[in-house]
This record gives C-alpha cells, structure tokens and sequence, in this order.
C-alpha cells in the first residue's frame, strides 16, 4: 500500500517498464522523463516534453501509486509541488469573474496567447469566448461567458473549431511551462540593471539580446 518509483538509465528501459508494469498491474504508471533545455528562439520549441513533465509531476503529487522515472528526469529540477498546487485553479459553470480576469493568470501560468487554439499551452479571447489548452487535457476547452459568469463550459475540436455535445461542469487549468515567474515587472528591472552594467566590446549585443529577452 505504498507508492513505488522506479528508476531507469533512459528513456528506452522506461518506456518498455512502464508498459511491461501497466499490463501486469491493470492501471496506469507514470512515466517522469527528461527535457531538452531551449538554447534557441522560444517561438520554435515545441513544448511537448515539458507538458507531459508537467501532467507526470501532477499525478505524482496527486498520489500515483506506481512511477517511471529517468535518470535525467530526476536530476532535472523543476517547480516546487507548492507552486505547482498553488499555480492550478478551477473554472466553473456559474461563477467567474469574466474573460478580462483570466487573461492575466493564464500568462501568469505560462500559456501563450494566440488567434486560433490549436495545441497545449496557448489561448485566445473573442469577446466573451475563452479558448484554452490545458496540458492535463485530450482537447482544447472553451469558456463562453454571459457578463462575468461562466455560461457554457466544453471541449472543441482544434481542426473543425465547433464545440462538442457533452458540457463540462468544471475544469481544472494546469501550468503549461515548469518556470513561472512570478513578478515579471521586478525581473525586468533587474535584466535592465544587468544590461547597463555591461561593458567592453560584445556590450552591445549582449544588451540587445538582453532587452530582446
């Protein structure tokens, strides 16, 4: 009756035990891997490695009884299980505190605003329509609001855009990235400070590159 974490040397023996593990057992087993760091323009990454990090870590706080981990994947740091509870927050039909409220705690969790929800991670707003892309989730979700109070609640296909049938009464929104900043206006400053400090000849590029991030 107690949680088992097993550790594996890479992805391959993972992936194999973790499969061998869910058809002795009957359930699933979380699988917590490693990720590449982005050393590039972040609008290129793909962000799916550092999803499925996220819905593993939520299970493992969640309580799963029976863990995959990586050697990488364990030496990897990440959020703190405080910060990762306290990031989350639920929608729910009914209640609401309109569009305009959400937007900033969804950048604040570290999704991307975009024109059209395609894939984990990103949202977008047409007046009292919400659209988002939880991690944890098999779909996008959309919020319909009537004034601030959250009219209707459902999944919607990415490639059609049209909602489904079946209504939801609540959800949960997962952080889509492992770094939350929680104050970006203070961490500005401080790179703005460390910009002007820099001297010599490769100053200017570092602060262009600075200013850029």
């Amino acid at each position: 009756d107690r949680p088992i974490f097993v550790l594996c040397t890479d992805e391959t023996n993972a992936g194999t035990l973790a499969a061998d593990l869910e058809a002795l057992l009957g359930e699933s087993v979380v699988q917590l891997t490693g990720r590449d760091l982005a050393l590039r323009d972040i609008e290129v990454v793909s962000r799916q490695e550092e999803q499925r990090r996220l819905r593993a870590l939520d299970a493992l706080y969640a309580g799963a009884l029976v863990a995959v981990c990586t050697v990488s994947g364990l030496l990897q740091r990440t959020l703190p299980p405080d910060i990762l509870e306290n990031a989350a927050f639920t929608l729910r039909l009914g209640e609401g505190e309109g569009p305009e409220a959400l937007e900033p705690r969804l950048l604040a969790c570290g999704y991307r605003r975009s024109d059209m929800v395609e894939g984990p991670g990103q949202f977008s707003r047409r007046g009292g329509i919400l659209d988002f892309f939880t991690p944890d989730a098999s779909a996008p979700i959309r919020v319909e609001f009537w004034g601030d109070e959250i009219d209707t609640l459902c999944y919607f296909d990415p490639e059609t855009q049209r909602r489904t049938d079946d209504p939801l009464e609540e959800i949960t929104l997962a952080p889509s990235t492992e770094v939350l900043v929680s104050s970006p206006g203070s961490l500005a400053k401080k790179i703005e400070r460390l910009s002007a400090g820099l001297r010599g000849k490769t100053a200017v590029r570092a602060k262009e590159r600075l200013a850029q991030e």
